[in-house]
C-alpha cells in the first residue's frame, strides 16, 4: 500500500485518473521565486498604495488646498508654460478636464505617489547593480538582494501613513512631483554611467569596413540630455532639488570608480542646471527687527501656534529642527498620532537637554555613515553591499532634510510631515539593508523567511493606518476635530477647525473656537473677521462692523472682512460706502468673485449696464459655478434685451 508522505498535499482529479503531489518545499519554492520576479512587485507595490490610498478620492479640499481656487483661476496654458510652471501647469490640465472635482486631482497625486514607489525600487535595482560594477562582480550575483531590498523599500515607502499630506494634501502634489523627476533623473544618470562603464570596457567604435564610417552611439547622449531636462524641470517645482546635484555626486563617487576629476566634470552640469534658476526661499518671513511681532515668548516655547509669522533667526531655527529630525525619524520608526498641524516648541538654546542630545544623536548617525562608506570602498568587497548602501541611505536622508530642517527659517511652520518624503527613501533603504545584513550575519532560511513575513506585516499595518487617515480627511470638521485631540493648544488647530464650523453651518461651534483663540491671543486678524461673519448672519450688524473694523485694523488687507462690510453697507443701502470696500476687497484680492459681484449690482442698480455686466463677467470667471452670479448676469441681459 502506497502511504502519503509527510508534508504533502494530493489533488486528485475527477474519475480517479491521477493523482497531483505538491511538497511543502515546493511551496516554498513558490513563493521564493515569486519575490524574485519583477512583474510580481510591481504590481503588489501598485496594489498596495491604491488599497492605502482607496479613500482619498472625494476628501474635500482643506486647509492650503483653498489657494487652489485662486491659483488655478489666475492661470492658463501659454502663462504657465512661459513662467516655466509645471505645477500649476498640472492643476490647469485638472481644471480644464473636470473643474474642481476632487476625484481627478486626488487620482492625479496617487499616481505620481505609485510611480515614485516604482523610480526607488529602479532605483535601489541600479545601485545595486552599480555596486557589481565597483566590486568586479557580476550583474547576476545575489539578484535576491538586489530584488527584494528594492521591493521592500518601495513597498513601505508606498503604503507609509507618513506620507500622506505629500499625496492627500492636494497642494502638497509639489512634493510628490519634485521627488518624481528628482528620482528619473538619478535613474538617467545612472543608465547613462552603465553605458560608459560598458564603452570603457570594450571602448573600441563600430567600424563600418565598406565606407570607412565610424558608428556613433546616441543612446548615452540621449540619455545624458534626458537627465539634464528632468533636472531643470525638478528644479522648477520645487527648490528642494538644490540637493539633487549632491546626490548626484555622492553616487557617482560612492558607486563608481575612474579618475577623480573625470568623475567630477560629469556632475558639474548638474549643479550648473540647478542652481542656476534657483531663486532663494520665498517664504514670506517679516523682518528680524519685527519678527516676534505680538507672538510672546511662551507660545513660541510651548508651541502654541499663531496665524501671524514669526521668524526665529538662524542658530534658533537650527536648535530647533535638530529636536524636528528626531521627530521625522520616531514618526518613520512608530508613525503614531500623527496630525496635520502640531504643537511643536522652539528651543532658542543649544545648552537645553533635548537640544544637545538631539544633536549628538544625529551626529552619531552622520559619522557612522560616513564610516560606513569609508569602510565599504576601502575593502571593496560585496559582502559589504548592505553598509555600503546603509551609508548611502544615511547621506541621502540627512541631504534631503537639510534644505527644510536646518537653518533656514520657515516662518511659523516648525514641523509638517510632507518634508520627510523624499528623505524618508534613505530610511527605508537604512532600514531593509540593516535587516539584510542581520539575517546574512544568522545565516539562516528561517530568519529570511521571519524577515519577509514581518515586512509584509508592516506594510499591511502601515496600509491599515494609512486608510484610516485619510478617512479622518473625509471632511475638514473630522480631519481639525482629531487635529485638536492630538495638538489642543495649538492656535492654528483651532482656526482651521473654527473656519471649517462655520463652512459647514454650525456656527455655534465655531464661535467657540475663535472665542477660544480670542482669549489667548487676541490680536487674531482673522479669528475677529469669522467672529464678524457669524455676527453678520444671525442679524447683528452692529456687532459684525465691530468685528470686520478689528480685523481691518490688525490687518488691513484682509479681503474678506473689506468685502462683507461691503455686504453690510448694501443691505442697509448705503451703496456708496459699500463699493469704497468692494474696490478694497479687490484690491487686495482681484480673484475675488463676491465683491466683483457687489460692484456688478451696485452699478446694476444705477443703469450703468455695460460696467456691470463686465463686472458678473469677471466674477463669473474667478466662480464659473456660483448661480447667483450666472442669475444676476441672465438678469442684467433680459433688461438689457428688453429696453432695446
Amino acid at each position: 500500500m502506497n502511504m502519503k508522505k509527510k508534508n504533502d498535499l494530493q489533488l486528485t482529479q475527477k474519475g480517479g485518473q491521477g493523482v497531483v503531489k505538491i511538497s511543502d518545499r515546493s511551496l516554498q519554492s513558490l513563493g521564493a521565486a515569486l519575490l524574485d520576479k519583477t512583474l510580481f512587485h510591481v504590481l503588489t507595490v501598485v496594489a498596495a498604495g491604491f488599497l492605502a490610498y482607496s479613500n482619498m478620492f472625494n476628501v474635500p479640499f482643506v486647509f492650503d488646498d483653498l489657494q487652489l481656487y485662486d491659483s488655478i483661476l489666475v492661470t492658463d496654458l501659454w502663462s504657465s508654460l512661459a513662467r516655466e510652471d509645471i505645477l500649476n501647469l498640472t492643476f490647469f490640465l485638472n481644471y480644464k478636464l473636470h473643474g474642481f472635482n476632487v476625484v481627478g486631482y486626488h487620482i492625479v497625486n496617487l499616481i505620481i505617489h505609485i510611480i515614485n514607489a516604482i523610480f526607488i525600487y529602479l532605483l535601489v535595482i541600479y545601485l545595486s547593480k552599480a555596486q557589481h560594477h565597483l566590486f568586479n562582480k557580476p550583474d547576476s550575483a545575489d539578484t535576491g538582494f538586489k530584488r527584494k531590498s528594492a521591493f521592500f523599500i518601495a513597498l513601505l515607502f508606498v503604503t507609509h501613513p507618513l506620507q500622506i499630506q505629500a499625496v492627500t494634501l492636494t497642494i502638497q502634489r509639489r512634493t510628490a512631483l519634485v521627488t518624481l523627476f528628482y528620482l528619473l533623473t538619478i535613474i538617467l544618470y545612472l543608465k547613462w554611467r552603465f553605458l560608459i562603464v560598458e564603452r570603457n570596457k570594450n571602448p573600441s567604435p563600430v567600424q563600418n569596413t565598406t565606407n570607412n564610417i565610424y558608428q556613433v552611439k546616441i543612446r548615452p547622449y540621449s540619455l545624458c540630455l534626458f537627465a539634464f531636462i528632468s533636472a531643470f524641470i525638478a528644479s522648477k517645482i520645487k527648490q528642494t532639488a538644490i540637493t539633487l546635484p549632491v546626490i548626484i555626486t555622492i553616487i557617482e563617487f560612492m558607486f563608481f570608480s575612474g579618475p577623480p576629476l573625470k568623475r567630477l566634470l560629469r556632475c558639474i552640469p548638474f549643479y550648473l542646471i540647478v542652481i542656476t534658476p534657483f531663486k532663494p526661499y520665498a517664504y514670506q518671513v517679516v523682518a528680524s527687527s519685527n519678527a516676534y511681532n505680538d507672538v510672546t515668548m511662551e507660545q513660541l516655547t510651548t508651541g502654541q501656534m499663531t496665524a501671524e509669522p514669526f521668524m526665529l533667526d538662524l542658530w534658533q531655527n537650527l536648535f530647533t529642527q535638530f529636536r524636528v529630525i528626531i521627530t521625522y525619524i520616531r514618526m518613520l520608526f512608530f508613525p503614531v498620532n500623527l496630525t496635520l498641524i502640531y504643537d511643536y516648541p522652539a528651543y532658542m538654546s543649544f545648552w537645553i537637554p533635548a537640544v544637545y542630545i538631539s544633536f549628538s544623536v544625529l551626529s552619531s548617525i552622520f559619522v557612522l555613515g560616513l564610516y560606513l562608506c569609508y569602510r565599504a570602498l576601502k575593502d571593496r568587497d560585496i559582502k559589504n553591499k548592505e553598509i555600503h548602501l546603509i551609508s548611502f541611505g544615511i547621506l541621502w536622508f540627512f541631504i534631503n532634510i537639510a534644505p527644510q530642517s536646518s537653518i533656514i527659517p520657515l516662518g511659523n511652520w516648525l514641523i509638517l510631515e510632507y518634508r520627510v518624503y523624499l528623505a524618508s527613501v534613505g530610511f527605508f533603504v537604512i532600514l531593509i539593508a540593516t535587516l539584510f545584513k542581520i539575517i546574512n550575519a544568522i545565516g539562516s532560511k528561517r530568519a529570511e523567511v521571519i524577515f519577509t513575513a514581518l515586512i509584509f506585516t508592516i506594510a499591511l499595518i502601515h496600509t491599515a493606518a494609512t486608510y484610516n487617515r485619510n478617512t479622518l480627511w473625509q471632511s475638514a470638521v473630522s480631519l481639525f476635530e482629531d487635529n485638536i485631540k492630538k495638538s489642543p493648544v495649538n492656535v492654528q488647530a483651532h482656526y482651521s477647525l473654527g473656519y471649517a464650523y462655520m463652512e459647514a453651518g454650525r456656527n455655534e461651534e465655531a464661535m467657540r473656537e475663535f472665542q477660544t483663540i480670542i482669549a489667548s491671543y487676541p490680536n487674531h486678524p482673522y479669528a475677529h473677521s469669522n467672529i464678524g461673519y457669524i455676527y453678520e448672519t444671525q442679524g447683528m450688524l452692529n456687532e459684525a462692523i465691530r468685528e470686520y473694523q478689528t480685523a481691518i485694523k490688525l490687518k488691513p488687507y484682509i479681503a474678506e472682512a473689506h468685502n462683507n462690510i461691503g455686504n453690510i453697507w448694501y443691505k442697509t443701502g448705503k451703496y456708496e460706502e459699500a463699493m469704497k470696500e468692494y474696490k478694497l476687497a479687490i484690491n487686495f484680492k482681484p480673484t475675488y468673485a463676491e465683491a466683483h459681484n457687489g460692484i456688478g449690482s451696485i452699478y446694476g442698480m444705477f443703469g450703468h449696464n455695460e460696467e456691470a455686466l463686465k463686472e458678473f463677467e469677471t466674477a463669473l470667471k474667478f466662480k464659473p459655478e456660483d448661480p447667483d452670479i450666472k442669475r444676476n448676469i441672465e438678469t442684467l441681459k433680459s433688461i438689457t434685451s428688453g429696453q432695446k
